[in-house]
Formats: C-alpha cells, structure tokens, sequence
C-alpha cells in the first residue's frame, strides 16, 4: 500500500478540524436562537403588562380627576346657593 500524500493528509486533517469548528459553531448558533425566542416571550409579557398597567393608571386617573371636578363643582353650587339666601 502506497503512504498518503502529506498534503492530501494536511488537508484531511484542517478539514476535519474545520468541519468540528463549523459543528461548534452550528450549535452555539441554536443556542442564540432559542435564548432570543425566550427574550421576545418575556418582552412580549411584559409589553402585554405595561399596557395593562397605563390602561389602568389612565382609568384611575381619569376617575380621579372626575370625582374632584364633581366635588368642586357640587361645593361651588352649595356656594352659590348660600350667597342667593344671603341676599334674598
């Protein structure tokens, strides 16, 4: 049996050693894909979250304001009624 060449045996071999990097590789690249599907499900959480959150601070807001505006208003009224008692 014929000895290889050494430069078909050096190339065999950075193949090979090539192949082992580019397989690495290929599963590092799986790992990064399942860590980013991960992040865009807990984004996704928490942008559903803070949504919730602003409707709800919006609300109470809102129902704050009215509630004072009420209050003010029905004081002003009995205010006014005061003074036309006052003056009749």
């Amino acid at each position: 049996m014929q000895p290889f060449n050494p430069e078909v045996v050096t190339l065999r071999e950075r193949s090979d050693a090539q192949y082992k990097e580019i397989m690495i590789q290929g599963k590092e690249i799986s790992e990064l894909r399942g860590n980013i599907q991960q992040l865009d499900k807990i984004v996704s959480a928490s942008t559903r979250q803070s949504i919730w959150q602003m409707i709800a601070m919006i609300v109470t807001l809102s129902g704050s304001v009215i509630g004072a505006i009420a209050y003010q208003t029905h004081l002003i009224d009995k205010r006014f009624e005061q003074i036309d008692t006052q003056i009749d």
